[in-house]
C-alpha cells in the first residue's frame, strides 16, 4: 500500500502517486491477522521510497524480504536444503547490493 499526501491528508493506494516531488512511503503487512492500533508496529513495516533505488532495495531487502523468507515458521515443509541455499543465495544478493552501494 503506498502512502502519501494530498491535499494536506494521507491518502493510501494500491498504486504509486503521479507526483515525484511527494514524499512516498510503502506499507508492508507482515501477516493476515488484523491490524489494530495496539499491534500496529509488529503487524505492519513501513518503507519510504526515494530516489536511491539501491539502497530501498537493500533496506527493503533486509528489513522484509530477508525476513519473511529465512523465517523458520515461514519455511516449515520445506526440504533441509531448499532453506539453506534460499539463505545462502539471500545472503550472497544482500553482500553484492551492499558492495554496489559503496559501503
Amino acid at each position: 500500500i503506498f502512502v502519501y499526501e494530498q491535499d494536506g491528508e494521507f491518502v493510501s493506494s494500491f498504486k504509486p502517486p503521479v507526483s515525484s516531488r511527494q514524499k512516498k512511503f510503502l506499507a508492508f503487512v507482515k501477516d493476515e491477522e488484523t491490524v489494530e492500533l495496539e499491534n500496529l508496529t509488529q503487524k505492519v513495516a513501513v518503507q519510504e521510497i526515494s530516489s536511491e533505488g539501491m539502497t530501498q532495495l537493500m533496506s527493503l531487502s533486509q528489513e522484509v524480504y530477508f525476513p519473511l523468507l529465512t523465517h523458520p515458521g515461514n519455511q516449515d515443509g520445506w526440504p533441509d536444503v531448499i532453506a539453506k541455499e534460499l539463505t545462502e543465495n539471500l545472503h550472497k544478493f544482500l553482500a553484492n547490493t551492499y558492495v554496489t552501494i559503496g559501503h
